[in-house]
């Protein structure tokens, strides 16, 4: 039986989401007593989200302004996204001699999956089929606590896409990060490590690119 979230999580979950579509952005205030009415919850629930957001640094909470969504700086985002990369390459090494083509069929299922939302142009379904095309391989490589280092990192820099405004770019970028995917899947089934990893690191950290993480 699957976990069931508590409210203050489903709260968190929430708000991720919301920065990650563009609902909120970088310097949006959140008024507790607004979103416990639109989500039909009482405060506590969001005040401890809320809380638990600014302690793993996605808000901020300052006196005067109250919550407001942290702004990323790009050197921020370059320097942990060049962390994520290396992190990304050494699980991928570790789950290299567990994957099966029942991990690569599930992987081959969530390209397929991204390929859709690229041609509907929806960047939310894009966005969950990129994260569980990664967590395939991230379940076999038998280090939870890896794990949970990158799944820290990633977190902090939740962010709008820079792109989200030119959905005609934002969707062009898309489809080489599927691209990357494909390779992925292909280096895993050859057996080639090496390029594997390489391509991973590009695919998460590109310094002339203002996009990662996908």
């Amino acid at each position: 039986m699957s976990e069931i979230k508590s409210l203050s999580n489903q709260v968190y979950d929430y708000i991720i989401r919301q920065i990650r579509l563009g609902k909120l952005t970088g310097g949006d205030k959140i008024i507790e007593s607004s979103l416990a009415e639109k989500l039909h919850t009482s405060r506590t629930p969001v005040h401890d989200a809320l809380i638990a957001l600014t302690e793993d640094g996605i808000l901020e909470n300052g006196k005067k302004r109250g919550f407001v969504v942290r702004i990323i700086e790009r050197e921020e985002l370059l320097q942990k996204s060049i962390i994520i990369a290396q992190l990304d390459a050494f699980i991928a090494e570790l789950a290299f001699p567990n994957i099966t083509e029942i991990e690569l069929s599930q992987m081959e299922d969530f390209i397929n999956r991204m390929d859709l939302a690229i041609k509907q142009r929806d960047f939310g379904f894009y966005y969950d089929a990129q994260e569980s095309f990664h967590d395939v391989y991230f379940k076999v490589c038998g280090n939870p606590y890896l794990l949970e280092i990158i799944n820290s990192l990633q977190t902090s820099l939740v962010r709008t896409s820079v792109l989200s405004n030119n959905n005609d770019a934002l969707f062009k970028q898309l489809l080489k990060y599927n691209d990357d995917h494909k390779k992925i899947v292909d280096y895993f089934r050859e057996g080639n490590l090496d390029a594997l990893k390489s391509t991973i690191i590009t695919h998460r950290y590109d310094p002339d690119d203002s996009e990662t993480l996908y």
